[in-house]
C-alpha cells in the first residue's frame, strides 16, 4: 500500500505549524522525490539548506544531488544535452558540497561516506559522458553540414553546368537562325539578282531585236534611196558601206538592171 500521500499530507499539517523547521523541509523533499516530482524536492531540499543546522545541510545537498541528476536524466532524454550537461555538473556539485558539509560536523570523527564518494566519481563519469556525446553530436552535425555544403556545391555545380549548356544550346540555335536567316536572304538576294539578270537580259534582247528591226529598216530606206541617187550621190553613199552591204546592194541593183551590173569608175 503506498503511504507517500499519507505521509505527505502529515508533513505539510506540521509545516503550517512550524513552517522554520528545516527537518519538514526535508522530509517533503523524500516524499517529493520518491514521487519522481524532482523540481519540487529540489525547492525543499534548499528550503532545508536555508534553514537547517549543518549536519542536515549535509544530508539535503547530498539529496540535492541526486535530484538534480535525475532532472539531468530527464533533460538527456529528450536530447536537451547543454541543459543537462549543465544539471550534472550542478549534481556534482552538491556532492562535493555534501562530503564539505559531513566532513565539517563530524570534526575529527570524519569518515568518509561510501556512497557520497561513489556519487561524486559517478557525477564526475556523467558530466564526461554527457560532454562527449554533447562533442559527438557537434562533430556529427559538423559532419552532416559540410556533406550538406558538398552537396549544395555539387548541386550549384550541376545548376552551373546545366546553365551553361543550356545557354551553349540556346547560342547554338540562335548562331542556327542567323545562319538561315542569313542563307534566306542570301537566297533571297540571288533570286533577286537572277529576276534583274533575266529582266535586263529580256531588255537588252529587245533592245537588240528592235536595233535589229531599226538597222533593217535603215537598209531598206537606203536601198530604196540607192534606186534613186545621182551617180554623185550612189558613189558617196558607196564609199559609206561596208563590205557587206555592198555586195548586197549589187545584188539588188543587179535584180532592178536587168540581171546585169556593171561597175563603173565615177
Amino acid at each position: 500500500e503506498n503511504k507517500l500521500p499519507e505521509a505527505m499530507s502529515k508533513y505539510q499539517d506540521a509545516r503550517t505549524d512550524a513552517p522554520e523547521k528545516a527537518e519538514l523541509h526535508y522530509n517533503i523533499g523524500n516524499v517529493y522525490y520518491a514521487e519522481n516530482r524532482f523540481q519540487d524536492a529540489i525547492n525543499s531540499y534548499e528550503q532545508a539548506m536555508l534553514k537547517g543546522a549543518t549536519p542536515l545541510k549535509s544530508r539535503a545537498r547530498y539529496n540535492l544531488g541526486n535530484a538534480t541528476y535525475r532532472m539531468a536524466q530527464r533533460k538527456e532524454s529528450g536530447e536537451k544535452l547543454e541543459e543537462a550537461l549543465g544539471l550534472a555538473k550542478k549534481s556534482l556539485e552538491h556532492y562535493k558540497d555534501a562530503r564539505y558539509l559531513r566532513k565539517k560536523a563530524m570534526g575529527r570523527s570524519f569518515k568518509e561516506d561510501a556512497d557520497l564518494n561513489h556519487n561524486i566519481q559517478f557525477a564526475q563519469r556523467e558530466v564526461r559522458r554527457i560532454r562527449d556525446k554533447i562533442l559527438k553530436r557537434q562533430q556529427e552535425q559538423q559532419k552532416k553540414q559540410d556533406q550538406q555544403k558538398k552537396d549544395d556545391q555539387k548541386q550549384e555545380q550541376k545548376q552551373d553546368q546545366q546553365q551553361q549548356q543550356n545557354q551553349q544550346q540556346q547560342n547554338q540555335e540562335q548562331s542556327q537562325d542567323k545562319k538561315e536567316q542569313k542563307q534566306k536572304q542570301q537566297g533571297e538576294q540571288n533570286e533577286q539578282q537572277k529576276k534583274e539578270q533575266k529582266e535586263e537580259q529580256k531588255q537588252q534582247g529587245e533592245q537588240n531585236e528592235q536595233q535589229k528591226k531599226e538597222q533593217k529598216e535603215e537598209q531598206k530606206q537606203k536601198q530604196k534611196q540607192a534606186q534613186k541617187l545621182t551617180p554623185e550621190q550612189a558613189k558617196r553613199m558607196l564609199e559609206q558601206l561596208t563590205e557587206k552591204e555592198k555586195e548586197e546592194l549589187k545584188k539588188r541593183m543587179m535584180r532592178y538592171g536587168g540581171g546585169r551590173y556593171v561597175e563603173k569608175d565615177w
